[in-house]
C-alpha cells in the first residue's frame, strides 16, 4: 500500500541520514534501528546494502566493516541491554567478511518485523473476538434478567 511504501522510504532515508552504527549512541534512530537489528536478527531496512548510502556510518566505520556490528549474530544479545560492552559475537570477523554463519546481513528488519505483526496478528484477532463473544454473551443474559423481573413483576400484581 502506499502508506507502507511511503513509511519503508522514510525509514530508507532516515538510515541513510542518521544511522552512526555506534552502539553506544545518543542518536535514538540509530539506537532503535540497533536494537531492532538485534531482536529481529536482521540487518538494514532491505539487506546490508542499505549501509553504503549512510553517510554518519561510513564516516565513522573502520574502512574494512561491510555491515554494522548489530547485524552479526551474537550468542548473549540480550546482554545489550544490560552492558553493550559484553556483546559476544559469534565470528569476530563477522563486521568485515560477513556470511550467513555469521551475520544476518541478508535479512531485512522491514520483511522481519512484517512477519513478526502477522504471526501476532491471529492473537489480536482472536482477543477481539473473544471480548465480542463476551459481551453478547452479556447481552443475552441482561435481556434474560430483564424478562425474569418482569415475569416476576406481573405475577406480584396478580
Amino acid at each position: 500500500t502506499k502508506v507502507t511504501e511511503d513509511l519503508k522510504a522514510f525509514l530508507k532515508s532516515r538510515l541513510s541520514a542518521q544511522y552512526d552504527g555506534d552502539v553506544k549512541t545518543g542518536d535514538p534512530f540509530s539506537l532503535g534501528l540497533d536494537v531492532a537489528q538485534l531482536q529481529f536478527e536482521c540487518c538494514g531496512i532491505d539487506n546490508y546494502m542499505d549501509f553504503l548510502s549512510a553517510t554518519r556510518w561510513q564516516d565513522k566505520k573502520n574502512t574494512s566493516d561491510i555491515i554494522p556490528l548489530t547485524c552479526c549474530k551474537f550468542t548473549n544479545k540480550e546482554s545489550f541491554y544490560k552492558d553493550v560492552n559484553s556483546l559476544n559475537m559469534d565470528d569476530t570477523s563477522c563486521q568485515t567478511s560477513p556470511s550467513d554463519e555469521n551475520s544476518n546481513f541478508r535479512k531485512g528488519c522491514w520483511n522481519a518485523i512484517l512477519e513478526y505483526a502477522n504471526d501476532k496478528a491471529i492473537y489480536v484477532i482472536a482477543i477481539g473476538v473473544a471480548i465480542g463473544v463476551v459481551e453478547v454473551l452479556c447481552v443475552v443474559v441482561a435481556v434474560c434478567l430483564i424478562q425474569a423481573v418482569r415475569k416476576s413483576d406481573e405475577e406480584e400484581s396478580q
